[in-house]
């Protein structure tokens, strides 16, 4: 269960990281796209990936856990 979600939110922050690089180098020439915040407003594009990581996080938490919880012999079972 860790294992999965630690990859997928591993794969998520280094595209996150990459993509917040690309967006710092171009926020001037996209100012005109940033509705209500300025292009100086550091807690905005802080709390943007940390929000995506968190969902990420628990997208794939929450069935790790509820899959975890599922006894193998009964699902071989059930069939599908």
């Amino acid at each position: 269960m860790t294992i999965v979600s630690a990859g997928n939110v591993r794969s998520t922050a280094t595209h996150t990281s990459v993509d917040g690089a690309q967006v710092a180098s171009s926020v001037s020439s996209n100012a005109r796209f940033l509705y209500g915040v300025s292009t100086a407003d550091g807690l905005a594009f802080a709390a943007a990936p940390l929000l995506l990581l968190a969902a990420v996080f628990l997208a794939c938490d929450l069935p790790a856990r509820r899959a975890s919880r599922v006894d193998p012999q009964e699902a071989l079972r059930a069939g599908g």
